[in-house]
């Protein structure tokens, strides 16, 4: 069946709007395509906890189902969350898959350029933690983006650091007088101790 092609304006927007929903009224979409790794699910976690909710859920309020987002919902009730401000929608059921892939569809967000290189390195210089945290270093590896090893540098210049650093054990015994001073440092320095006459 063919579908009918719309036109974009303002009728679409009316189509959608933001409400604060109880995650109780909210499924998963049993059909959902999308899963995601124990390591992606950390990631977004973190994503969540630096950067807050700005990506709202998107659920069909005439179906039940969550269109967009089953793991910001997964991941915020996981965090002690009954709920969230999310974009309702009122649509069929086919319509709301057809949603689902779309939302999902990497061929329609359009892809990276060359600016993207320098944007990872940026974000990795200024904050390594949250480059490793949101898994930002998978990316550049997948886009065979070299990003300088900020973490195994700083560990080769701690290492150096303490190569510079020499460490003493040092022994003060007090003297009554010059004589004895002078006495002892011979004595200690025959036995292959290394001695430092101090005057304070």
């Amino acid at each position: 069946m063919a579908r009918s092609k719309k036109n974009l304006n303002k009728e679409n927007f009316a189509n959608s709007k933001m409400e604060n929903v109880s995650f109780n009224l909210m499924n998963p979409a049993p059909y959902n395509p999308r899963k995601i790794s124990d390591e992606s699910r950390e990631a977004l976690g973190n994503s969540l906890k630096h950067f807050g909710y700005v990506e709202p859920i998107v659920w069909n309020k005439k179906t039940g189902n969550v269109v967009s987002g089953h793991q910001r919902m997964e991941r915020l009730i996981a965090n002690g969350f009954n709920g969230a401000s999310v974009i309702v929608l009122n649509i069929d059921e086919q319509e709301e898959k057809s949603l689902n892939v779309t939302l999902n569809n990497p061929f329609v967000g359009g892809e990276w350029n060359e600016k993207l290189s320098e944007l990872l390195s940026e974000i990795a210089s200024f904050d390594l933690e949250f480059f490793q945290e949101v898994n930002l270093k998978d990316l550049a590896e997948e886009m065979d983006i070299p990003i300088f090893d900020l973490e195994n540098d700083n560990k080769t210049e701690k290492k150096d650091w303490e190569r510079e650093v020499e460490i003493n054990f040092k022994v003060v015994i007090d003297c009554e007088d010059e004589n004895e001073q002078k006495n002892l440092i011979l004595e200690f320095e025959s036995r292959g101790v290394k001695c430092q006459a101090l005057i304070v």
